[in-house]
């Protein structure tokens, strides 16, 4: 089932979407501001905050039995209740909403990387959710755009080009182990076609602008407006 093309391109779907949820929580999944809350008051506010979220869960059970059993007849046209399918028991897909985000994305991501390693996607999605993830990644992050740039068949793809100089603008996490770092500064320098800054690698690419797609030339000039000297 991993590999076949329509479970990967609904595992991608399904990463992107998580992704966009863990930037931007729906109102009611978002973590309110207990910072100005005292311990009894902040102990409170969660209390309620379960409880709606229960009563939430229990209305939107009932409707959904209450329609299926509306629905459904024996053969003799006498009611017969249903049991229902869990798509069924979460047709508004709240209970999607409510797990781990990023946790979703990294399992999802992980069976991609094992069973699909020949699509660009795979590599480009790995890299968006180890970035997510925190700097604790980094590693994980740089393998993915090492892995990106292999399998892309044209020189400086422009999302691996857009990826490439997002990872090597941000500063080498000094919260990480030494070695880590070490691993870091020897590699980024390699993805950077040896240039000696993100600026001088954003306008060495281009300069080779007559050789690229659309879509690359346009990654570089928004690339030249934030590195370009």
């Amino acid at each position: 089932l991993w590999d076949q093309p329509y479970y990967r391109e609904a595992a991608e779907g399904t990463i992107r979407i998580y992704l966009k949820l863990h930037k931007n929580p729906p109102e009611e999944l978002a973590e309110p501001d207990y910072s100005g809350m005292t311990a009894a008051e902040k102990k409170k506010a969660k209390a309620i905050a379960r409880k709606k979220a229960s009563k939430k869960k229990k209305v939107a059970a009932a409707e959904a039995q209450a329609k299926a059993d509306n629905n459904t007849t024996d053969n003799n046209n006498k009611s017969s209740k249903k049991k229902l399918h869990p798509t069924e028991q979460d047709v508004e897909g709240d209970e999607l909403l409510k797990k781990n985000a990023l946790e979703e994305c990294k399992k999802l991501s992980a069976i991609l990387s094992k069973y699909a390693p020949s699509h660009l996607s795979t590599w480009l999605l790995q890299y968006d959710v180890s970035i997510q993830r925190g700097t604790g990644k980094s590693l994980m992050a740089l393998q993915a755009l090492f892995q990106a740039r292999k399998v892309a068949a044209i020189d400086n793809h422009s999302e691996v080009f857009t990826r490439i100089v997002d990872f090597c603008s941000r500063p080498i996490p000094d919260d990480q182990p030494a070695v880590v770092q070490q691993v870091l500064k020897e590699q980024i320098p390699v993805l950077l076609n040896h240039a000696s800054s993100v600026s001088d690698f954003v306008n060495s690419v281009a300069a080779e602008k007559e050789q690229q797609k659309c879509a690359t030339r346009l990654a570089v000039a928004k690339a030249l407006c934030q590195h370009g000297g």
